[in-house]
């Protein structure tokens, strides 16, 4: 891991985003980590709170409401069906943004986003994570460009 970070410009570290690792994060120059949702509370009982960014993944709006106020940014999953895990379906309860009572926590859709439903999450999250409509599309770059410019040039 080490190796890869070490590709990267100090000022291009500064985007990067630690997923596992975290404890190694300041060492290598970084000061953004993600805690997935099954090691959220081990995460921050063991390596805290002291980052630029901290996000996680949350599945439903009690886990995204319950979130520590240390949290800059979340992941609610899946908000439709996923177009790369073929088993993990959309959860309906998701939509119901009316449950959501956390404002301090950037709330970030991600499941099933393609520029074909993009515009359909717009008034009720605060941004967008896209995975599968990227890695599968014929053109990723043209399904990347079409799908920011649906998000961010339109708001």
């Amino acid at each position: 891991m080490m190796r890869l970070v070490d590709r990267f410009t100090a000022e291009e570290r500064k985007q990067l985003v630690l997923h596992s690792y975290q404890g190694l994060s300041h060492r290598w120059g970084l000061d953004r980590v993600h805690y997935p949702s099954s090691v959220r509370d081990e995460g921050l009982a063991r390596w805290g709170q002291n980052y630029t960014h901290l996000s996680t993944s949350t599945h439903n709006w009690a886990e995204f409401n319950a979130l520590d106020r240390g949290f800059q940014a979340a992941f609610i999953s899946p908000v439709f069906s996923s177009i790369s895990k073929t088993d993990y379906g959309q959860d309906a309860q998701l939509s119901c943004v009316d449950k959501r009572m956390n404002f301090s926590t950037t709330l970030i859709a991600l499941g099933g986003i393609c520029q074909e439903n993009i515009h359909t999450l717009k008034s009720d999250f605060d941004d967008v994570g896209l995975c599968g409509a990227i890695w599968l599309a014929e053109d990723p770059f043209t399904a990347f460009e079409a799908c920011y410019t649906l998000w961010y040039d339109h708001q």
